[in-house]
Parts: structure tokens; sequence; C-alpha cells
């Protein structure tokens, strides 16, 4: 594709949104790349591109402590792009699920062959199917 001297907007709205299946059983992430198992895809870039700009993590209920993985995956492979902290939280009609909301100036999908994934590898069973991942931002358009 030649270089275009007209800029880009991330413009058009997108969200995407996974509920988290089983855990992860394979190692935990020791670099910048994995493998990783049981992978849900939250959102997935336009040809133009897509800019994510925050990402909540929510838990749907009890939760037990663990770690939620990001990557971002570009059709061959995993890069590892964050780790959330997943706290111990018994919900009730006084104390509120698991919320983390983190803001991104970095986080793009360049292509329509990229795509925002997660995992979690709570070593508890309890996390299975009660954590969301949503993503929220932009498509861009010349």
């Amino acid at each position: 594709m030649a270089a275009s001297i007209d800029p880009l907007f991330a413009i058009v709205p997108r969200h995407g949104t996974a509920l988290l299946g089983t855990r992860d059983t394979t190692a935990l992430p020791t670099g910048l790349t994995t493998t990783p198992a049981n992978v849900s895809t939250i959102i997935t870039g336009v040809a133009a591109g897509t800019k994510i700009t925050s990402v909540v993590f929510k838990g749907c209920g009890v939760t037990a402590a663990g770690v939620i993985n990001l990557f971002v995956y570009d059709s061959t492979t995993y890069a590892l792009f964050d780790q959330i902290y997943v706290d111990a939280i018994t919900a009730t009609n006084i104390l509120p699920a698991f919320r983390l909301q983190k803001t991104y100036t970095d986080l793009d999908l360049p292509t329509a062959s990229w795509s925002l994934r997660a995992t979690h590898t709570c070593a508890a069973a309890t996390n299975d199917s009660i954590l969301r991942v949503q993503a929220f931002g932009a498509d861009y358009t010349a």
C-alpha cells in the first residue's frame, strides 16, 4: 500500500466483548509471546485499523484470585500485552463484584487480521465463564 499524506482518524465507535471460558492451564507467560489455551476473542480490527482506548475487566459474581492475560494476536503470534490481577471477591448486595477499567494509549489493531484476545489463569475453576472483558475504541477512517 502506498504511503498517504491524508491523516487517519479513529472516529467510528467500536465495542467488543467476550466472556472468558475455561481457564488457561498452560504455563504462565514468561516473555512477550506465548501459546495460550482457551482463548476468547474480544474484538477484531478492520482493514484501516482499530484503536482501543480502554478495556473493562468484570467479574459476574464470586471471583477467585488470579490473572487475566490480555494478548494482541496477528493471526500467527500471540503477544502478551497486559496482565490484570483479579481479586477474590464474594459479591453481595452491599459488596460489588470485581471490576477494573484500564485506559490504553498504545493499543492498536493495525489490520483486519489482528485481534485482541484474553485468557484467565485462575487456580480455581470458580472463574470459568464469569469473567467478562470489554474493549472500547474506534475504527480508523481516512
